[in-house]
């Protein structure tokens, strides 16, 4: 892509094709979102040689980058999910596998059956007060 720029290094796009004008967002974006994983990658990096906690709002302090942004890059979000821990368990939450699915709902129905019994538990006694 040839950029027409003038005496201010301001790039004049109502002479570029929309093809050209296109692929030049396209790098634009692609070479934003390597620098945020790229800094990301070193935030994370510092974080641990610190032994400083690693979440969301360490790594958007460190980095400098919102934290909007690191949860909507996906593939940032998992890098920090799994220095937490808990890609596995996300995996695992919402897999499609249904041994995976029957699974989980038994241990949803079993809390909640436990929830049912302390509420239970709880009006007795407030009616054993009265």
């Amino acid at each position: 892509m040839e950029e027409l720029a003038d005496s201010t290094g301001l790039v004049d796009n109502s002479e570029l094709s929309d093809d050209a004008y296109l692929d030049g967002l396209r790098n634009y974006r692609q070479k934003r979102r390597s620098d945020t994983i790229s800094a990301v990658r070193e935030a994370i990096t510092r974080l641990k040689t610190d032994g400083k906690e690693i979440n969301f709002n360490a790594v958007a302090h460190e980095s400098h980058i919102t934290r909007k942004t690191l949860y909507a890059v996906d593939e940032v979000r998992v890098m920090i999910l799994q220095e937490r821990g808990e890609v596995a368990k996300r995996e695992v939450e919402t897999s499609s596998d249904p041994d995976m699915q029957r699974a989980r709902i038994v241990k949803l129905e079993n809390k909640l059956n436990a929830l049912k019994s302390g509420l239970r538990a709880i009006r007795a006694e407030l009616l054993r007060d009265f």
